[in-house]
Formats: C-alpha cells, structure tokens, sequence
C-alpha cells in the first residue's frame, strides 16, 4: 500500500505537460497547453487541454479528465501499481519500498518521519531557550543578516547543549534505541554510548518535493570543532544522492523560469533565497550526480552554477559542467570573487552585486575551456579535457564554434584543432563495434545497438522517442520492443531479453554496463530516422512513377518528398557524427 501522502508528492514533483507530451503532440496555448484528445475520434479541432500549474487535463469534447496518473492508467491501460511505479521513476522518488516492503517497513519509515518532525520541534524549541549557548547560537544567526521569515520559512534551529537529551525526549515518546539510531539523529560510540549527532550544531532540516522532513544538516558553533558541516547519514528515508536541499522552496520559481541556481551550501541556499533567487537549490553528499541532472532536465533547461570561488569550488563546476553537457542540460557558470561563496558575497556586495554575476555568467563551453587552460598548462591534458567536454555538444554547429575557441585558446590553426577532434571522436566511443572479418555478426547496427542501451537503461527511451518513433524501425523485432519500452520503461531488463530472439542482441545487452552518453542515443536515432526517411522516400518515388505513367496528379506526393527531404536535412545538421 502507498500511503495517499507519498502518491500526493510524487503528482506534485512530476511535470504532467511532460508525461503527457511524451505520447501525445502538445502545443501552448495561453497558459496551458492543447492538443488532440487521444480518448475519443479528435482529428480536427483540439479539444484536449493539460494544465501544468493544476497538474491536471481535460477534453471538452468526450468529458475525459484527471492527474498525471489517471492518464497513464487509461492511455497506456496500465493497472495503477505500474502506473504509479513510473511516475516515481520521474520524480525522483523510490515507492518500491511501499509496494515491496512489509506493513512493519511501511509502518518504520511513518515512524522515521515522525521522529523528524519531533526532532524539528526540539530544535527550534532549543533555539528560542534562552540558555547562554541559544543566545549564541541566535547572534550568530542575527550576525548572518537572516531575517526573523527566513530563519522560520527554512526551519533553522539548534540541536541543544546536552549530550543526549534529544534521544532522551524521544524515548519518552516511545522511540526504542535501535529505531532512534536507525533514524541518523542520534549515534552510538565505540564504547557504546549513545549521543545526539547535532548537538552543539544549528540545524538545518532536509525536505523532500512536498516538505516532509527526511534528514537534517550541522553547522559548528564552535571553531575548534573537527567537522564545521555534517549531514545526517543514509537511511529508509534519506539518500544523498536523490535529494536537493531547497527544491521544495525552488521548484515553482524553477520550473517556471525553466532554470535553477546551484550552489553548493546550506546558508547558501538560504542567502539566495533571502535574495530574492529563489530557483536556488544544492546538491548533499558528494556533489552533482548524474541522477540530480537526469531529474532537472525534465523539469528546467539551463542550470547556473554558482560555486564557491576557491579552487576546490571550481573544479566542482568544470566537473558539474562537463556532468550536464553529458545530459544535453545548458549551463552558465557565475565567476565569484577568490574565497567568497554565494553567501559572503551577497553579505558583502548585496543583491544588485549578484544580479550582474548573472548577467554576466560565462557558457559552460567557455568555462571549460578557461578552466581547463589554467589547470591543464600541459597542451594534450587541455585538448583531451575540452575535447571530452565538446563531444557531447548538441549540434554541429555548435561544436563548430567551440573547436574555432580552442583553437583561438590554445594559439594553434583551426585545421590541426578539428583534425585532433576527429582523432578524439573515433576514440571516446565507438557507435558501432569495429568489424572483425572472423566475427561478421557483431557488425551491429544502429537499431541493435540502440535497443541494447535502452533494454538496459530504459528511462532514455523518451530521449530516443523524441527522434524517432516505433515505425521507424526496419525490424519488427525492433519495433515491438521499443515500443514496448515506452510503454513500460519500469521492467527490468530481463523482461525484455526474454522476448528477444536474437542471440547477438543478448550479446549486446550484457555488454552496456554503464549509463550511455546521450550523444550516442541521439546518433543511433538520426540514423534510423534518416534510413526510415529514405525507405519513405523510395516509395514515395515510386507511386510518383506510377502515377506519371498512368497521368495521375501526383502533386500531393512530390510535396511530401520535398518534406522528407527537408527533415533529412535539418537531421544531418542537427549531430556532428554523421
């Protein structure tokens, strides 16, 4: 059972423009958006309109309507477990636990949620104690410039004095030691002692989509204590990794604007925020992962990294930029001051200040490209570094521009630029496997390797789908399967190696042991596009012939060639390696 709360979050976080639009073509229209109505005979008029802002659709014409769920459940005729399964794959949010896990798993994780809550409560009724070490705590808080609303819209409060007293309210709350350990708000010594993990610390509570608490953060009071930062560790609730601290607060401004900030601090967050940027959102843990932008990119277009401005805080960026190019998600990167960081320069230069940082954000190509010359001084270091970064540019055109910048960087011909590219490009990834004259099979093609990434990695079957569609595949092997993967993207892959019949795309599958660069999904899509085009466009010639034989008007068909023409044009200029 998924408890009514955890359904409610999941429809908050998920775009329904973007469940919808990924079966159906939609178009805006004023504030929502229209399309035909995929329920009834709707050919003509659109009559099927989808609201972003109240997550819901609706067909004047047939009365058909609902949330993001409902239209899984009748479009794809899924039952509402898988339907549900998907919707969490999109937004981030495992249910696997409420549909796999025991009544006593579900009834722990209630249980971890409420001891957060009284955890919170604790908090910020030690904050406002008045004992000589709250009132430290506030000046602290008074001597950052965070306003009484800021101080209470982010949760800020102070983990107490004593070595145990949260754990001791929460045994008085019925809490066994085990469950309170579990929790990550207390933890256990060597010797067996138990002690609250943020004593002596301000708190910064870590909320999921809908606000629930899941984790929290530490700051030190003291400059002699040996972690200034902790974070609560994983639990049932809390995985670093799938958690951006502030996203409850950013995600109408940046879903919106279709852009969010990202800084990599508490009091960063909350400065900008305090600022009036209220897109701003930071990654926990170990930084940006490929599972944080996988979930932006549905949801904005352009992410503006804002680091600190030290060493450390750039590298994170070139690292951060280089992750989002690998993803087709535009960044901009904010060029802070050496050893400030969102927080200190806000304090410091105020807001105006900072709105010409963004003003004045450089591309992620010409970050890179800046960085790397400064890091890398050696010269085959800084072509290989910038090289990886160009290879996943979307767009001849744009990779284009950005070897003319290399060369310019770097002081050498264009000419020698783009002939190291092309050497670079055949080495970084292969798109088909080289052929061996004692193995002609393993000569795949674009749609056997493509359908081998996506039975592995089936959440980039909509990547693929906005190229082409499941007609497009010459094989109806091929077909079946990619549409199949549409259609249930949640199915492991040995689901789909048992409908295959063919004992080379086996092979294939179990070679693919890591998430694919986008670039070679796109490729391998343009290709089978182009030769789906070209198949058209040879029947097409045809019935032209046939037509001019017996004095047909084929007006109507040279028209439609001259489409397929134009679309293999905008195709071919659309990638690099072609």
């Amino acid at each position: 059972m998924i408890p009514q709360d955890a359904i409610e979050q999941i429809l908050q976080t998920v775009s329904i423009v973007e469940v919808i639009g990924s079966r159906i073509q939609l178009k805006k229209s004023g504030q929502n958006y229209k399309g035909l109505c995929p329920f009834h005979n709707d050919r003509k008029n659109p009559s099927f309109s989808v609201s972003e802002e109240k997550g819901l659709y609706h067909c004047f014409s047939c009365g058909a309507g609902g949330n993001a769920l409902t239209f899984l459940k009748e479009f794809d005729k899924r039952d509402f477990i898988d339907s549900i399964r998907e919707l969490g794959k999109i937004a981030g949010i495992d249910v696997e636990n409420y549909l796999t896990g025991t009544q006593d798993n579900i009834l722990l994780r209630e249980r971890l949620k409420t001891m957060h809550l009284l955890a919170q409560e604790y908090f910020i009724k030690q904050l406002y104690s008045r004992t000589p070490l709250a009132q430290k705590v506030v000046s602290i808080i008074k001597q950052r410039y965070l306003d009484k609303n800021t101080v209470k819209t982010f949760g800020l409060g102070f983990g107490g004095e004593k070595r145990d007293q949260l754990f001791q309210e929460l045994r008085s709350q019925g809490f066994d030691p085990d469950e309170i350990i579990l929790s990550g708000l207390c933890g256990k010594t060597d010797q067996g002692r138990i002690y609250d993990r943020f004593q002596q610390r301000i708190t910064f509570p870590v909320q999921e989509a809908d606000s629930t608490i899941v984790a929290f953060g530490g700051r030190a009071i003291f400059p002699h204590t040996s972690a200034k930062y902790i974070n609560s560790p994983e639990t049932p609730l809390f995985k670093k990794g799938n958690i951006l601290y502030g996203w409850n607060f950013a995600k109408e401004s940046a879903t919106k604007n279709g852009q969010v900030i990202l800084a990599e601090g508490y009091l960063d967050i909350i400065r900008l925020h305090q600022a009036g940027f209220y897109s701003a959102v930071a990654p926990l843990g170990t930084g940006l992962t490929e599972d944080r932008i996988a979930f932006l990119k549905h949801k904005i277009k352009e992410i503006i990294l804002c680091f600190d401005g030290d060493s450390a805080g750039q590298k994170s960026a070139y690292r951060s930029a280089g992750l989002c190019a690998k993803f087709g998600v535009k960044t901009r990167v904010i060029a802070l001051p050496e050893n400030e960081d969102p927080d200190t320069f806000l304090l410091s230069n105020g807001t105006n200040a900072f709105k010409q940082l963004l003003e004045t954000s450089v591309s992620g190509e010409d970050f890179v490209l800046n960085t790397a010359s400064i890091l890398l001084p050696d010269s085959i270091a800084f072509l290989n570094s910038v090289f990886e970064y160009g290879i996943h540019l979307d767009g001849a055109i744009l990779i284009e521009q950005f070897l003319k910048k290399i060369a310019e960087k770097a002081a050498v011909s264009l000419a020698s630029v783009e002939l190291e590219f092309s050497r670079f490009r055949k080495n970084y990834e292969r798109f088909a496997p080289d052929p061996k004259p004692e193995s002609p099979k393993k000569n795949l093609t674009n749609a056997h390797e493509l359908i081998a990434i996506l039975i592995n990695y089936p959440q980039f079957a909509d990547d693929a789908a906005e190229i082409i569609t499941p007609q497009d595949f010459a094989d109806p092997e091929h077909e079946q399967i990619f549409r199949s993967i549409l259609l249930n993207p949640e199915k492991p892959a040995e689901h789909w190696i048992r409908q295959v019949g063919n004992s080379d795309l086996i092979q294939e599958v179990a070679k693919v042991t890591s998430i694919p660069d986008m670039r070679i999904i796109k490729n391998h899509a343009v290709q089978i596009r182009l030769k789906s085009l070209e198949t058209q466009s040879a029947k097409l010639s045809q019935e032209i012939f046939k037509s001019e034989q017996t004095e047909t008007n084929n007006y109507a068909l040279i028209e439609k060639i001259k489409e397929i023409q134009s679309e293999k044009i905008a195709l071919k200029n659309t990638f690099y390696h072609l």
